[in-house]
Parts: C-alpha cells; sequence; structure tokens
C-alpha cells in the first residue's frame, strides 16, 4: 500500500489520517458524539469503581481483616481509588474506549 501524504505549509499528513479525522468529523455533530462517547466511558469507569470497592470490601470481610460490626475506613477507600495511580490509568482507558466506540459506530450519531 502506498502512503500518499498532503502537504500543508511546513505538515506533511499521510491521507489515510486525514481522511480518518474528515470521516469522524463528518458523521454528524461532532460535539455530540464526543459527549456520548465521554458519558460511555464515564458510565464504564462508574460501573467497574463500584464493582471494585463493593468486591474489594467483600473479599475482606470473607477473608477475615475487615469484621462485621466495624466500619471500613475512609483511607481505605481513598488508598484503592484516589491514592491509586492505576485509578487515573482506568478513568483515561475508559474515556479512550467510550469515544472510541461512539466513534466507530457506522450510523450518524444524532
Amino acid at each position: 500500500m502506498v502512503v500518499q501524504y498532503v502537504h500543508f505549509p511546513n505538515v506533511s499528513i499521510p491521507l489515510a489520517f486525514n481522511e480518518i479525522i474528515t470521516t469522524l468529523l463528518a458523521k454528524g455533530d461532532r460535539e455530540m458524539w464526543i459527549a456520548k462517547g465521554v458519558l460511555l466511558g464515564f458510565g464504564l469507569f462508574v460501573g467497574g469503581l463500584f464493582l471494585l470497592v463493593v468486591l474489594s470490601v467483600l473479599s475482606a470481610i470473607v477473608k477475615g481483616s475487615i469484621q462485621y460490626n466495624h466500619a471500613t475506613s475512609v483511607g481505605v477507600i481513598y488508598g484503592m481509588t484516589f491514592g491509586n495511580p492505576f485509578f487515573y490509568l482506568a478513568l483515561l482507558g475508559c474515556l479512550l474506549v467510550g469515544v472510541s466506540l461512539v466513534g466507530s459506530w457506522p450510523t450518524p450519531v444524532r
């Protein structure tokens, strides 16, 4: 496959990349599919976060490290979420997955 380039002043962009961007932006209202993608990604992230916290606390109860009549500290939940660098990587990954899923839908987003 031969890659053609589109030449702008001081910029050379492969034609395939330019066609991808043009196709994505021509799918309808650009702000709408970006907003839907962000909402989808954020929904995936919140659902996964809820499952992470609930399953972590339940597994700790089953293992015996947390007793039934004791509360779980805020520090434990903070350490599993905001204090963990993978929390932010998961957020970014879910947003990227959401936007790419909505951007790859074959029909226009309206």
